[in-house]
């Protein structure tokens, strides 16, 4: 464990991460919350995000919560896999986050982008719902740009 947390102190967290990942398996590091969410840590900062992914699915069981399963959501919106962002942000919703506002808007989005307008639709709907008048605004702006999406679609057939 101090071995890993020197590489990540060093700006080396690929090694950081191979060598806990290695030691918690062995049995020598224990998989405890603290220690997975610094090999969490690592993977992220070494930009290994299915790694990072797979300590998560460890981690989201451990917290009572689904802020873990956002922090997923949001790897897989950037890497683009966006079936697996909504299910990730429909996982946070299920076990309950601080603002599933955050997490509608994210299933809306991961939607839209698979062309599944009406669930994404129905996601920003209930973003709106859940948000402040900021949040709204742009729930709002995402509906109309998909209902837009959905005129083409229906124009084009």
């Amino acid at each position: 464990l101090a071995v890993a947390q020197m590489n990540m102190a060093l700006d080396i967290p690929f090694t950081a991460g191979k060598i806990l990942e290695k030691e918690i398996a062995a049995g020598n590091v224990e998989g405890t919350k603290k220690n997975l969410e610094i090999l969490m840590q690592a993977w992220l900062s070494a930009r290994e995000f299915h790694k990072a992914i797979a300590v998560i699915d460890r981690l989201a069981p451990l917290s009572g919560d689904g802020e873990y399963y956002m922090r997923k959501a949001n790897i897989y919106n950037e890497l683009g896999e966006w079936q697996n962002a909504a299910d990730a942000a429909e996982q946070a919703l299920e076990a309950g986050v601080k603002h599933p506002e955050k997490a509608h808007m994210l299933a809306g989005m991961a939607y839209s982008e698979l062309s599944r307008f009406q669930d994404s639709v129905s996601a920003f709907r209930r973003a709106r719902q859940a948000a402040d008048s900021n949040g709204r605004k742009a729930a709002d702006a995402w509906i109309d740009f998909v209902q837009e999406k959905i005129q083409i679609a229906n124009a084009t057939r």
